[in-house]
């Protein structure tokens, strides 16, 4: 037989008629937000897997968003954004304790608590997994009650604002009255299957679930923070909230972190290594690109001096070898006679200052060794010296070879008066000498 489906109008009827650990507040932001999107109300009842991921993970580091009402099942709240189940934080617990790459959980709380059920069992989950990642409950303004039982299992407690709020231990239980026109009937021997609160006896039995729940909510956070049940009695609160530093003081929390504080290089490593190897990894490549192009601009530099210190290139060098020599033999005359021609302009200064004179001549710049010249023939002029007369040796009669010899000099002065540099004009001297020859 197929169900028969609620009309909108009778399904939230039911809905609100149902048994809630919820603050109206909650409840009715809820139902105005149906009116809004002004959808089918049964349809929101099963919502399967449909709530978004609470769970991040950035690097080596996994962030699990508990916000809202605590449920151990996923229904209509959770779907809508006012709370969380238990079943999504232990599924995003797991998924993040079984992922090699993280190395540190981090559970942000703003929950005013919810359901008992499923709770106990997660944080002691939670609790077991110490030792193995590190373990950080954040606050995000709001951690009680299931919430705060859940942050303790937790290395630490972390409140990032002063008026973060922990605390509210304890456990509430809320019966609704029977109705006048409806009967109530259990087994002679199952008495306290529906305790009447009305009753001293009722309202016993119903205190003593109350109270064994709130023993195992002290003995779990007793265990958790390394305190005794006492001090937990004691100390935190007997159910009251506490501000940040009330709470710190208590030793219900550890610390108190301003989030957006500035964060030291150590800290980023550990929180986002991938941001900072891609950062290195860019910061390798700049350096690899300025070092190419300082690289580039070194072998140009090298180049360049090596272009200006190379000794030129010899003038000659494909000049066959008879030219060769006889431009050889050419360039030893020349020099012979500028050497004969400047003796000769020195002899009037003595054999031995024309030696030392002519021993310094090709150190020195022609006009510096020109004003030497001046001076020792201005001192000489001054004390009268009288000059040794030039020698007039005869150079010996010239052979064929010394006849060519005259005739390229001859031809290669002709050259050089044309504008010929004296390179070049002694090597086509010689051609034409030889062609004629």
């Amino acid at each position: 037989m197929a169900k028969k489906k609620l009309k909108t109008k009778d399904a939230m009827t039911a809905f609100l008629k149902a048994e809630w650990a919820l603050d109206e507040q909650y409840l009715q932001q809820i139902i105005l937000r149906m009116k809004e999107i002004n959808a089918d109300f049964t349809a929101f009842f099963d919502v399967g897997n449909k709530e978004q991921d609470i769970l991040t993970i950035s690097g080596n580091t996994a962030r699990i968003d508990i916000n809202g009402v605590l449920f151990k099942y996923s229904n209509i709240l959770t779907f809508l954004g006012y709370g969380t189940s238990v079943e999504q934080i232990e599924a995003a617990f797991d998924a993040a304790m079984q992922n090699k790459k993280v190395k540190r959980i981090k559970a942000v709380f703003d929950t005013p608590g919810g359901q008992v059920a499923g709770i106990s069992h997660l944080a002691n989950k939670v609790y077991a997994a110490r030792g193995k990642k590190e373990l950080l409950a954040i606050s995000n303004g709001m951690v009680t009650s299931a919430g705060y039982w859940l942050a303790s299992a937790f290395d630490r407690i972390i409140a990032t604002d002063r008026t973060d709020m922990f605390g509210s231990i304890g456990v509430v239980y809320t019966i609704e009255k029977t109705p006048d026109d409806e009967y109530v009937i259990t087994n002679t021997t199952s008495k306290n299957k529906r305790p009447d609160p009305e009753t001293e006896e009722g309202m016993k039995e119903l205190t003593r679930l109350v109270d064994d729940i709130a023993t195992v909510f002290e003995e779990d956070v007793a265990k958790y923070r390394g305190v005794s049940v006492d001090t937990v009695r004691k100390q935190y609160g007997n159910g009251s909230v506490f501000l940040a530093e009330e709470a710190l003081e208590r030793n219900m929390i550890d610390s108190i972190e301003t989030i957006g504080g500035k964060m030291d290089i150590e800290t980023l490593k550990v929180e986002h290594p991938d941001l900072v190897t891609a950062i290195s990894a860019e910061a390798v490549e700049k350096v690899k690109e300025e070092t190419k192009v300082l690289q580039e601009k070194l072998a140009a530099a090298e180049a360049k001096i090596e272009e200006l210190t190379k000794p030129p290139a010899d003038p000659l060098a494909d000049v066959p070898e008879e030219i060769r020599k006889r431009l050889e033999a050419s360039e030893a005359k020349i020099k012979e006679l500028k050497e004969r021609e400047l003796r000769a302009s020195l002899a009037v200064l003595g054999e031995d200052i024309t030696n030392k004179l002519l021993a310094i001549h090709d150190e020195v710049e022609q006009e510096k060794f020109d004003a030497i010249v001046d001076a020792f023939k201005a001192m000489q002029e001054k004390f009268n010296k009288v000059a040794a007369p030039v020698g007039t040796e005869e150079i010996p009669a010239e052979d064929p070879e010394a006849e060519f010899d005259k005739k390229v000099e001859a031809r290669a002065q002709e050259l050089i008066a044309k504008g010929m540099s004296m390179t070049d004009a002694y090597i086509e001297a010689n051609k034409q000498i030889l062609a004629e020859v």
